[in-house]
């Protein structure tokens, strides 16, 4: 596995997920992943049939749960930030 200097968070169902530890299972890897950097890709997401065996149970181990950078994240998405890097 790869390690990246920035994190990737997508919004998918009202919960924000790091996606950083799924790049090397996803096709698209890093480069495709973080252009979704701080967006809500739920009806993308949704819209991929690849996705469809994907549960919400899968994904849990990827939420982010730290309340402050929920509100962060929630902040820059919607002030429209999409820089790579959060801090």
């Amino acid at each position: 596995m790869f390690e990246f200097l920035f994190a990737i968070y997508c919004k998918i169902d009202d919960d924000w997920y790091r996606l950083n530890d799924i790049v090397d299972l996803h096709p698209g890897g890093y480069n495709f992943l973080k252009k979704f950097h701080l967006k809500d890709v739920t009806k993308t997401f949704y819209l991929i049939p690849q996705h469809k065996n994907i549960t919400k149970s899968m994904l849990d181990k990827y939420k982010v749960i730290d309340q402050i950078l929920i509100d962060k994240l929630d902040k820059k998405m919607k002030n429209g930030y999409n820089n790579i890097n959060i801090t």
